[in-house]
């Protein structure tokens, strides 16, 4: 709450410039204090109703405050407005926060809607009431809005300090819609690394990227242009169904001014004119769906933008029973896709992945898309990657590996194939020594993502996650202008959920070697904070790194148990609290075998009884428990 307040102090006032991320809402009910290190230095973040601020206490100094006018109203008058450059320099003293979370039970909207929170010393709150600086102090009185809703809207171009994984709308995860989110990742995260041919540094190993399988599904394009169609239907012109010949019609109309004009400013293959004759586009089906689809999505985002309202007027939009049209005067045209060029948020990724991936291939059929094709588009002229502020002067592999040279993930996610695909990625697994685990006729055991097991997903969800946002994080230039952050708090909350135990068990080295292989450069630091129930974990962490929770309090120290190296059966029961070793069910069984034993009046039979003692895993359990009868002979 404390880093969202603060967030909000410095990025209000930005909306035009970043469209796609939902404006975030102040708490002003939090009372609250955050104290971490940087540098040596400490810092204490202090939100206090109407107020934020950020101090550095080695120093002595205010690094940042700001305050709000009227805190009553839903959306509280901000006094200030701070621009690009003064956000670096906030951020410079801040760090970023990259959580995830797969339980269904967290993050739920409703509730993070109280109005008061207190995180204060009781002095510290008996000053404010006594002040009467609020007259609302009742900690379960509704809130207008869910503060937490926004910070899941990763649009935001990675200036606010805080993001929540994975996308959740009104507490719901859309998991079919994760899958394919973390598919993508995972494929841009792989491509990213392999594609750079640095030996022994994989991410995520025992997996390897092997290649993507692709195919046009026409159906998709019909679907979309009939949605399109429904969307700016003209009431005086009834909609025309999308029929096959209306659709090829639209197809056969990529060589148009408007289809030109595309092919011009986003530098695509250069295809000649009677190569997309009448009867002979289907070797050219790639091109002509994607052209096409260009130019719906292009009238889509002048209709629909508010960044785009200067370009509302440039595409005009005609239809009858057997055609669409898509048109405008050329200079208009121009000036449009050039400011798409010059756009890299969320609103241009489609129109992006369509024009990388025509030059990716080539613009003719792919079925398949391997390394070596990521390898030879990025060393040939990419006009979406140069428009990133990156040149082709020197292929990828050469260049030096520090962390503004690093080429984001985000680069090669948006060469991944477009909507109108089928996709899947495919991966090799790589032994200890990092050779490629081949089947008996020695060919590479391709394993697709889809048929991974969801403990495997779920690793790989979880990875994917931080390490995605890293490397973006890492790859915005110091020279760009933008806010760059160089301190990191990865938090890991209920990490062990869906893991298989062995996947637990590794799990720290896992986040050690993650960020070895990233090579982030040495002027980032980490925090990592892993909130967990599992002693898998537990065996890799020193008891002074660890802070045990009993009913929402820190233990007393005389309690800790050393946990490093140490059993993890035996820290089952220590550092966990468990009131017992064994389950109690299985505990109320053997007291009913002992009572039996004993010849006390039970309702268990002979034959549950001996099968009850031959089950008994513990030896000495059952050795005792057999003593107990000879005893009583």
């Amino acid at each position: 709450m404390a880093i969202n307040n603060f967030c909000y102090m410095f990025e209000r006032g930005h909306k035009r410039e970043r469209p796609g991320a939902d404006e975030l809402y102040y708490v002003p009910g939090l009372f609250l204090k955050l104290y971490f290190q940087l540098n040596k230095n400490s810092y204490e973040l202090k939100s206090r109703y109407a107020l934020v601020e950020l101090q550095d206490k080695t120093e002595n100094t205010t690094i940042f405050e700001a305050t709000l006018d009227n805190i009553g109203n839903e959306k509280p008058l901000a006094k200030q407005r701070f621009n690009d450059s003064e956000i670096s320099s906030i951020v410079d003293n801040f760090f970023y926060t990259i959580v995830s979370n797969y339980s269904m039970q967290s993050f739920v909207d409703d509730n993070y809607k109280r109005q008061i929170y207190f995180y204060a010393d009781k002095d510290d709150i008996n000053r404010i009431e006594q002040k009467k600086e609020f007259i609302d102090h009742d900690c379960k009185a509704a809130y207008p809005h869910s503060w937490i809703s926004p910070i899941f809207h990763k649009n935001d171009g990675y200036i606010r300090s805080l993001v929540l994984n994975p996308y959740r709308h009104n507490g719901n995860i859309n998991l079919s819609n994760e899958f394919k989110l973390s598919k993508e990742r995972v494929a841009s995260l792989f491509i990213s690394i392999d594609t750079i041919d640095i030996p022994k540094r994989y991410f995520f190993r025992p997996y390897k990227f092997s290649h993507l399988e692709i195919k046009l599904n026409a159906k998709k394009f019909q679907y979309y242009l009939d949605d399109f169609l429904r969307e700016f239907e003209n009431i005086n012109n009834p909609r025309p169904i999308p029929k096959e010949s209306l659709i090829l019609d639209f197809l056969r109309k990529t060589n148009d001014d408007f289809g030109l004009a595309i092919q011009n400013i986003f530098k695509l293959p250069n295809l000649q004119t009677e190569e997309i004759k009448l009867n002979d586009y289907e070797k050219f089906e790639n091109f002509c769906y994607c052209v096409a689809y260009i130019k719906l999505k292009l009238y889509k985002i002048t209709k629909k933008y508010d960044a785009y309202k200067d370009f509302k007027e440039v595409l005009n939009l005609h239809y009858g029973e057997n055609f669409v049209q898509i048109e405008g005067a050329a200079s208009q045209i121009n000036d449009l896709l050039q400011f798409v060029l010059k756009d890299p948020s969320h609103i241009t990724k489609k129109i992006r992945r369509l024009v990388n991936f025509l030059c990716l291939a080539k613009g003719t059929y792919l079925k398949k898309i391997t390394k070596k094709n990521f390898t030879q588009y990025f060393n040939e002229k990419s006009v979406f990657y140069n428009a990133d502020g990156k040149t082709d002067e020197e292929p990828i592999e050469h260049r030096p590996q520090t962390a503004d040279d690093y080429l984001s993930p985000q680069i090669y996610d948006d060469c991944l194939p477009p909507a109108l695909f089928d996709w899947e990625l495919y991966l090799n697994k790589i032994d200890k020594n990092e050779n490629i685990i081949t089947d008996e006729m020695g060919n590479p055991i391709e394993i697709p993502y889809n048929q991974m097991s969801s403990g495997e997903v779920q690793f790989l969800q979880t990875f994917s996650i931080h390490a995605y946002h890293l490397m973006n994080l890492v790859s915005i230039s110091n020279k760009s202008g933008r806010p760059k952050y160089n301190n990191f708090n990865l938090v890991f909350d209920e990490v062990e959920i869906c893991m298989h135990p062995e996947m637990q068990r590794v799990f720290i080295k896992k986040i050690i070697d993650l960020l070895v292989d990233l090579e982030t450069g040495n002027n980032n630091s980490y925090n990592i904070f892993i909130i967990t129930h599992s002693p898998f974990i537990l065996s890799d962490i020193p008891t002074e790194n660890i802070l045990y929770l009993e009913d929402g309090c820190a233990i007393e120290e005389k309690r800790r148990k050393p946990t490093f190296a140490q059993n993890i059966g035996d820290m089952m029961y220590s550092s966990f609290f468990m009131e017992k070793t064994i389950g109690e069910f299985a505990e109320e069984k053997l007291k009913e075998l002992i009572r039996k034993r004993q010849g006390k009046k039970t309702h268990m039979s002979d034959q549950e009884a001996d099968a009850i003692l031959k089950s008994i895993g513990d030896p000495v359990i059952r050795s005792l428990i057999e003593e107990i009868e000879a005893n009583d002979d």
